[in-house]
């Protein structure tokens, strides 16, 4: 008996050595298409954005590639660390209001949106039957961060979230908590506090498990017709209304997650919220295990 125990505690240390570590912040099982079970998703970014009262781009660059001079030591990777996703950033000078999606790629756009309620607002669309993400689009609204009532810190926590979520992750939390990823609904409140400003391990093992690392069978590889499909006439979807069915809440009661189904297919929306009144709520950090 005591053999067999020591069998399967040997199974289990080498199944951890090769499988990814099992995560659960993931929008279902949407993810990027791949070529090969091993071969990283090849996504081009288009940053179509402007400096306005923030440098944007900088933000969005390291977002992307990390930041080595980022105080919180633990978020200064980059998605692009990930070994799920080969990513590649494009400057794109298309109108930023409208933001439109490009086939088989994000685009990232500031403007100013108007009082929509939102700071930030990622979509992404899949294809026809399959949970493969055909586009993606992050908008950051300067309506509200033009205002100066939101610290550096804040702004490269929403760039980073908005556009980890074009990558098919959901948020790690919705009720102001911090588990040190900028997929977490914590607030940062001063140009001091880079809690929560870059991606954790923990995103990068939900990567791994979303794209099916390692899977025996690759997914399937889509042609730029069937992306193509998925990415004409669905304008800026930049309304709560135009948004579908709320699937996901704060603490505030707010709705965070939508989705809009289209004849087999569906955009899934995901929202950063303005704190409208001027009040935040505590902040309460806790580690990801």
């Amino acid at each position: 008996m005591r053999f067999r125990h020591i069998s399967l505690s040997l199974l289990l240390i080498l199944l951890l050595g090769v499988v990814p570590a099992f995560a659960s912040h993931g929008w279902g099982s949407y993810h990027w298409p791949r070529s090969c079970s091993t071969c990283a998703a090849n996504i081009t970014v288009y940053d179509t954005t402007a400096a306005t009262n923030t440098n944007w781009s900088d933000h969005l660059n390291k977002a992307l590639f990390g930041d080595g001079a980022n105080p919180n030591t633990a978020n200064r990777r980059g998605w692009n660390d990930s070994a799920a996703l080969a990513l590649t950033r494009s400057f794109s000078s298309a109108s930023r209001s409208s933001c439109a999606a490009v086939s088989n790629a994000v685009r990232v756009c500031n403007y100013t949106y108007g009082s929509t309620g939102w700071l930030g607002l990622a979509q992404i669309s899949t294809t026809s039957g399959t949970t493969h993400i055909a586009w993606g689009t992050t908008k950051i609204n300067d309506t509200y961060f033009d205002t100066g009532s939101y610290p550096n810190t804040e702004k490269r926590h929403v760039m980073c979230q908005e556009v980890g979520h074009d990558f098919g992750l959901g948020h790690t939390s919705e009720n102001g908590s911090s588990q040190n990823t900028c997929m977490d609904y914590y607030r940062n409140t001063s140009s001091s506090d880079w809690t929560s400003t870059g991606p954790n391990q923990h995103d990068f093992d939900q990567l791994l498990t979303q794209h099916h690392w390692g899977a025996a069978l690759p997914p399937v590889v889509l042609s730029i017709s069937e992306i193509s499909a998925a990415a004409d006439a669905d304008g800026d979807l930049s309304e709560p209304w135009q948004w579908g069915t709320p699937f996901e809440w704060d603490d505030h009661g707010r709705a965070v997650g939508f989705e809009l189904e289209l004849g087999g297919r569906a955009i899934f929306t995901f929202v950063r919220w303005a704190d409208t009144e001027g009040e935040r709520p505590t902040p309460r950090i806790i580690e990801q295990k």
